[in-house]
């Protein structure tokens, strides 16, 4: 086995996988639940949250709080997952 070639494979997919998560996390993502509108990027970074008036109760806070909760809850989730995926596909047949 060259150790230099599996160096260079190894710095090759190093630099893949670093452009690869910097446009992911530039990637913006919109999440709809239930009357809560959620723009996110992929870095996980908030940028707008939007709130259907229906949901706007002053005498039941809890459940319009509740909903940004899940919503944003499910958006990370999600967006994390699909980062793991493409490091997995990068590294897929190294190991």
């Amino acid at each position: 086995m060259d150790i230099n070639k599996l160096m260079q494979q190894a710095n090759k997919m190093k630099a893949e996988m670093e452009k690869k998560e910097k446009e992911f996390e530039s990637k913006v993502f919109i999440y709809e639940k239930q009357g809560v509108k959620l723009i996110i990027e992929g870095s996980l970074q908030i940028k707008s949250i939007e709130i259907d008036e229906a949901l706007v109760d002053p005498d039941d806070k809890e459940t319009l709080q509740d909903m940004i909760i899940i919503t944003v809850n499910e958006a990370t989730k999600d967006i994390l997952e699909q980062k793991k995926r493409i490091g997995d596909s990068i590294t897929k047949g190294m190991f």
